[in-house]
């Protein structure tokens, strides 16, 4: 494929879809484009999709315009931890709690979170079976993740709150190395589920 600003000689084909790059644009023209049909481009490439359609037979073309967003990763100076117990500070930005329950003995007058997302808390089911247990830890992380990837609306707020400023995962467990704050802040970071070792 071409670079971004220049003209490909030779335009790509992909399943009778025609493409070439132009001024960071790709310009996609075909006779008719299915529901089953779809053309791919990189987001790093270009920001908007230009599809040119033209119905069978028809001489007449239509052209729709489709922004593609860019994303943007969250930087991981961005997304922090802490337990409900300890004192709020300016630095923590947006206490967010992510357990399902509510803290015990932590009045909700007092206490510092911003918002709420139990959501996007393990079920009730995966952290039983979970139970804090290391052993278990690297495959809660693959379990959680699927669950995560359940609840979009959530992580349409989380995210782009991540990626303008700082936020402070609120959690409550006693094990500040195996806990759904921990998994959560490796998911949006998009790191691996590794087996944490104890120092």
């Amino acid at each position: 494929m071409a670079r971004a600003g220049t003209r490909s000689r030779r335009p790509a084909s992909n399943g009778g879809v025609r493409s070439t790059l132009f001024a960071g644009e790709l310009h996609v023209q075909s006779g008719f484009l299915g529901s089953g049909c779809s053309a791919q481009i990189s987001r790093e490439l270009t920001q908007l999709l230009f599809l040119t359609l033209s119905p069978p037979g028809g001489r007449r073309f239509f052209r729709h315009v489709l922004p593609i967003p860019m994303t943007k990763r969250i930087p991981a100076s961005n997304v922090k931890l802490k337990r409900a117990y300890e004192h709020a500070s300016a630095a923590d930005g947006k206490h967010i709690l992510i357990d399902r329950l509510w803290p015990r003995g932590v009045r909700k007058t007092n206490a510092a979170i911003d918002q709420w997302l139990k959501e996007l808390a393990p079920s009730t089911a995966l952290r039983q079976w979970f139970g804090h247990d290391p052993a278990r830890w690297q495959e809660f992380g693959h379990r959680y993740a699927k669950e995560v990837r359940e609840h979009s609306a959530e992580l349409t707020q989380l995210r782009p709150l991540a990626r303008k400023a700082p936020i402070t995962l609120v959690f409550s467990a006693r094990d500040e190395t195996h806990n759904d704050a921990v998994a959560l802040r490796d998911f949006l970071l998009r790191r691996p589920v590794t087996q944490k070792r104890k120092s």
